[in-house]
């Protein structure tokens, strides 16, 4: 898929996180973040871990956007977020964000998607982007979301639970979709 429009670098950060485009020099760094601890289940894979040349051939594959996410407090490379499967026609797409092992828990997966979600609002028509979050991860979520807070401009919203939809490391897992609307303006 073609990359968006050019943006104001300003668009791609907070106060937490920078987001960068992907180089080639970042593909080490993501195959290790995918395959890393519990992120080799969490992410992508599911435990089907591709060989590294399969991995960057598949990097972009249904993809629309996604960043690396660096820490603004050390500018170290600490998580990925991407926008997948769009819809243009419906303005809806689905986000993934995932966050180095070391750093879950710290707020930074919240404020990468934070400014991912104003990055894709003003790049696209999108009224409306959902992320599909395993039970196995949805403690995480719901912590970032309480302890961390939301911004004014966009709340992530409970739809609903697919019970006993995903079958990861021999067990059936619910998937909980939530979604973060365009605001008004």
């Amino acid at each position: 898929m073609e990359s968006g429009p050019t943006v104001d670098a300003d668009l791609l950060r907070n106060e937490r996180v920078v987001l960068m485009p992907i180089t080639p020099d970042d593909h080490r760094y993501l195959y290790w973040l995918a395959t890393a601890g519990d992120n080799a289940i969490r992410w992508r894979y599911r435990l089907q871990l591709p060989p590294f040349e399969l991995f960057v051939q598949q990097l972009h594959s249904d993809v629309l956007a996604q960043f690396v996410v660096l820490d603004r407090s050390n500018g170290e490379r600490t998580g990925h977020v991407v926008a997948y499967s769009p819809d243009l026609r419906s303005g809806t797409t689905f986000v993934g964000c995932l966050v180095a092992p070391e750093k879950l828990g710290e707020g930074l997966g919240k404020a990468a998607l934070d400014v991912f979600g104003d990055y894709l609002f003003q790049s696209w028509p999108f009224r409306k982007i959902y992320a599909e979050v395993p039970d196995f991860t949805f403690e995480h979520f719901e912590k970032a979301e309480h302890e961390f807070g939301t911004r004014p401009s966009g709340q992530w919203t409970y739809e609903g639970t697919l019970k006993e939809h995903l079958y990861v490391a021999g067990k059936y897992w619910d998937v909980h979709t939530v979604s973060r609307r365009r605001v008004s303006e």
